[in-house]
């Protein structure tokens, strides 16, 4: 057969443009086909509409392939915040609490314990240092001896011992060390006054120090004092305020000398008398006055370590000046 003769009309044109035809779409060929899509004709179809730049289009491309669904933003944002963080707040807070609270019992347990064995230290005879300055020192050995036959003991030497007047007599206790070595151990201020059946509180006996003198000055007659060493005046004063309720009771027979008539009236009046507060030598002190209104019972702090109970202020006033005169001689 022979060839068919060629238009020339439908011949691809390839120098120029193609003829477009009525109804026909740009993006279609003579054919009607589509030419083929790519990355690169999007990207360039793009930078012809919106002016965009490469740069842009691949932070928007980067901020869409990153940004998470917005309920899941929801999820992270109020979840944890609303649920667990207080939580673990109360949690962290209730801890603290507890440590705190812990701490303070340990620390008042310390003390406690402290305190305690204070009272039980002993000392050698050696070490023995007078409070006060005194006319005449001596010891007196209660190894073995009860608390009743010390305080017989100390009642029959305020009758009984013979002093010049003005004479100032200082006593200090000791026994037997356990070792049974010829060297004694200080009685502490604790065991004595246990000893003696004072009913001092505990919490009293607490504060004191170990060290402290029994003893005498003589005026009319023997008058008993006692000098003790407060660790803290606040605790010992309140110490003292508590055995005001039973210290005539239970250490009278010592220092108070109820040498008056036993009517009926007398013995009333001792059972309910009650301390007063009083000045002596410029110092705050409490008093037990007799009938008359004569002090016949009194302590007082000459300073904030020193606690002397005796029973009149001549023989506090006497106390005090040694005191002074001692630390001036130091």
């Amino acid at each position: 057969m022979p060839p068919l003769p060629q238009n020339k009309n439908n011949a691809p044109n390839t120098t120029g443009p193609s003829k477009q035809f009525p109804g026909q779409n740009k993006d279609e060929d003579s054919f009607g086909l589509r030419p083929l899509r790519t990355y690169q004709s999007d990207v360039e179809s793009v930078l012809k509409e919106n002016q965009g730049s490469l740069t842009s289009i691949a932070t928007a491309e980067s901020n869409r392939k990153t940004k998470l669904p917005d309920h899941q933003e929801n999820e992270i944002i109020t979840a944890p915040i609303s649920e667990e963080r207080p939580k673990s707040r109360k949690w962290i807070i209730i801890i603290s609490i507890s440590l705190v609270v812990l701490s303070a019992l340990l620390w008042v347990w310390f003390l406690f314990q402290k305190g305690e064995k204070d009272v039980l230290i002993t000392q050698n005879e050696s070490s023995f240092t007078p409070l006060v300055s005194a006319d005449i020192q001596k010891a007196i050995d209660i190894t073995g001896k009860s608390g009743e036959s010390v305080r017989n003991f100390l009642e029959t030497e305020k009758e009984n011992l013979s002093l010049t007047p003005a004479t100032f007599f200082g006593m200090y206790f000791t026994k037997q060390t356990p070792e049974k070595t010829s060297e004694k151990q200080l009685v502490s201020s604790g065991e004595f006054l246990t000893m003696i059946g004072s009913g001092a509180p505990s919490s009293f006996l607490r504060t004191l120090d170990n060290s402290f003198m029994f003893g005498f000055y003589s005026l009319k007659q023997n008058e008993p004092f006692l000098i003790l060493k407060p660790k803290s005046y606040e605790n010992s004063f309140a110490g003292m305020l508590d055995w005001e309720k039973s210290i005539q009771k239970n250490i009278g027979g010592i220092f108070i000398d109820e040498r008056v008539d036993n009517s009926s009236t007398t013995n009333s009046f001792i059972n309910r008398r009650q301390f007063e507060d009083a000045i002596i030598k410029n110092r705050d002190a409490r008093v037990l006055k007799n009938q008359n209104g004569v002090i016949i019972f009194l302590y007082s702090f000459p300073d904030k370590n020193t606690l002397v109970i005796t029973t009149t202020p001549d023989v506090y006033e006497e106390i005090n000046d040694r005191l002074l005169t001692d630390r001036l001689a130091r």
